[in-house]
């Protein structure tokens, strides 16, 4: 007695599955590779508020380890610099309203007064409810020492408005 099965289909699906987890990997490392090196301070958090990733900038921001802020709650971890408004402004994110935006004012390592505009960005499951955030902080004083730098050095800067009238050609 002899059985035999066609099993194309199946080894056929198991190496789709393989070479997508494999594209997922590099996606993954691409991505990471891409957040790690932005000059904005980047931060992925659990709903709850716990730090799941920070990002090189971030961690000279605050002139910490990444291991210093990983695992740790923003709401409990870092009082001093996230007050109840914000904390009321960032639990109101929704699926109805997913990003939100603020300005605030940090000390950075070296005790430097940064205007910082922070926005955070959350991620929904299939029911529509909020599984992860990502908060992106660009530091607005660094910007505006660029545009006076790019300025001084006789360089045109397009779509920048003072307000001032002898700014504008």
């Amino acid at each position: 007695l002899t059985i035999s099965a066609d099993i194309t289909d199946k080894k056929n699906a198991e190496y789709k599955v393989k070479q997508t987890i494999i594209e997922l990997s590099q996606s993954e490392k691409r991505l990471r590779l891409f957040l790690e090196n932005q000059i904005d301070l980047v931060v992925i958090t659990a709903k709850n508020g716990d730090r799941k990733f920070v990002n090189k900038a971030f961690c000279n921001f605050f002139g910490k380890e990444k291991d210093f802020f990983i695992g740790t709650n923003y709401k409990t971890h870092d009082e001093k610099y996230f007050d109840e408004k914000y904390i009321n402004l960032f639990d109101s994110i929704s699926f109805n309203n997913p990003k939100i935006s603020s300005i605030a004012v940090l000390y950075n390592s070296l005790n430097e007064k940064r205007w910082i505009q922070w926005d955070e960005i959350a991620f929904f499951d299939e029911n529509k409810v909020t599984y992860e955030d990502l908060n992106v902080a660009s530091d607005l004083d660094n910007r505006k020492e660029m545009i006076d730098l790019t300025g001084q050095m006789g360089v045109p800067v397009i779509g920048i408005d003072s307000g001032r009238p002898d700014d504008r050609a």
